[in-house]
C-alpha cells in the first residue's frame, strides 16, 4: 500500500471523507508526512533498509562488475551528465532500423535527494519498446540534455541510431 493508499484508507475506516473540519484536525488525522514516516520505519523493520549509496557510486559499481558496457561520465559546469551504454542496447542501435527514426525520451524522475535524473532513450521495434542508452544527470536543462544525446552519438561512434549517428525525431 502506497502513502496515500493508506492516507485514503485511514479517512474511510473513521469515516473522515466528508467531515473536512476533523480532516483538517492534525490531532486526529495524521499529515502525509507522518503517514511516510511511519511507512518507511515499517518498511525498514520489515524488508530492511534502502540502499544509501548515492545514483553515481551504483552506476560505477555497476560498470565495474560489467566491463562489457559503455560507461562515459562527464561535468558540465558542476553538473555531471553520465551515459550507460550496454551490449544489448549497441546491438538494438546497429539492428533495429527503428533506432534511427524516433526515439523516445523520458526526463520524468529523479531518483535520489541530490535530485539525480534517469533518462531512458528508448525506440520502438517489433517486440516493443527496446532501450537505446541511458542518461543519468543532476540537472534537466537544455544544456545538460544536449551534452548527454551528443556524448550517445560519441559512445557508439558510426553505429549510432542504426548507422545513421543521430535519429530522424527525438520525442519526449
Amino acid at each position: 500500500m502506497t502513502v496515500p493508499q493508506a492516507a485514503q484508507h485511514y479517512l474511510m475506516k473513521n469515516n473522515l471523507h466528508e467531515d473536512l473540519v476533523s480532516q483538517a484536525n492534525s490531532a486526529i488525522n495524521p499529515s502525509l508526512r507522518a503517514i511516510r514516516y511511519v511507512h518507511d520505519k515499517f518498511m525498514h523493520a520489515e524488508h530492511g533498509g534502502v540502499n544509501d549509496k548515492p545514483v553515481m557510486d551504483s552506476i560505477l559499481d555497476y560498470a565495474r562488475n560489467h566491463p562489457e558496457l559503455i560507461l562515459k561520465i562527464e561535468m558540465l559546469d558542476r553538473r555531471l551528465c553520465a551515459v550507460l551504454v550496454t551490449s544489448f542496447m549497441q546491438r538494438v542501435h546497429q539492428e533495429l532500423r527503428e533506432a534511427g527514426e524516433v526515439v523516445f525520451v523520458d526526463a520524468s524522475s529523479f531518483v535520489d535527494q541530490s535530485s539525480s535524473v534517469v533518462i531512458p532513450m528508448l525506440c520502438a521495434g517489433p517486440a516493443g519498446a527496446a532501450l537505446l542508452a541511458v542518461i543519468f544527470t543532476t540537472s534537466q536543462d537544455e544544456a545538460i540534455l544536449t551534452k548527454g544525446f551528443s556524448m550517445v552519438k560519441e559512445s557508439l561512434g558510426a553505429t549510432a541510431f542504426f548507422w545513421k549517428r543521430i535519429a530522424t525525431v527525438f520525442h519526449d
